[in-house]
């Protein structure tokens, strides 16, 4: 599947070099082989792409908040090992933890702009909104009473006098 058909929004250089940098940022699939590299890659751009970034910037944060959970699940997985010294496993639960704030942050910054984006109107500026019904009385009789002023006959009424 082609870039652009995943993310329609970004420009192929743009959503190309977040991913390169997603993918680099990521821990390594257990067990580390090209075919597990291969359903990483795919994973985490259907993961990326699931979260419709539509800007650079929302690129960025969904980028971070698939790091943040990647790093999250790795730590923890680390934290698990056998045989791994008790304090050096608590570190990583307390750094798994710091990132998990990490990713929920992140997280909430991208739905934060997703939804200020589409709240903004489909047409700028916004079409006016309709007249009451006392307004559209009053528009009216404003019309009416501009047409009666225009009937008049002026030439009937005569000019003040002049000065001079």
């Amino acid at each position: 599947m082609r870039i652009t058909e995943i993310l329609p929004n970004l420009s192929p250089d743009v959503a190309r070099y977040t991913l390169d940098t997603l993918l680099a940022a990521l821990p390594p699939p257990v067990p580390d082989t090209p075919e597990n590299r291969a359903k990483h890659a795919e994973l985490t751009f259907a993961a990326f792409a699931s979260l419709r970034p539509a800007n650079p910037v929302e690129a960025m944060l969904a980028a971070q908040v698939l790091a943040s959970s990647a790093q999250v699940a790795y730590l923890l997985r680390l934290a698990a090992q056998p045989g791994l010294d008790p304090r050096t496993a608590r570190q990583a639960r307390t750094q798994a933890g710091s990132m998990a704030r990490c990713e929920r942050d992140a997280l909430r910054m991208l739905q934060d702009s997703q939804k200020a984006r589409s709240a903004v109107p489909a047409t700028w500026p916004p079409a006016p909104p309709e007249p009451t019904q006392a307004e559209r009385r009053a528009a009216e009789a404003a019309k009416q009473r501009a047409a009666r002023i225009r009937a008049l006959d002026l030439r009937l009424i005569d000019p003040p006098p002049s000065i001079h």
